[in-house]
């Protein structure tokens, strides 16, 4: 089953009808995230710290 890419959701974007409609895109975002959880803010700054002190990002 092929997975619909971003630009296929784009070209299909529409205002949300209703707050459930809302509630229902935010629940499928989660969904495709996966469990992954974004680092704290604290976390952000020290990574982007020790980039600075390095003179480069870590890829």
């Amino acid at each position: 089953m092929r997975r619909e890419s971003r630009s296929d959701r784009r070209q299909q974007e529409r205002p949300f009808k209703s707050v459930a409609e809302l509630q229902d895109f935010f629940r499928q975002c989660d969904l495709e995230q996966g469990p992954v959880v974004e680092p704290n803010w604290d976390e952000h700054l020290a990574v982007i710290q020790k980039s600075r002190r390095r003179g480069a990002s870590e890829n």
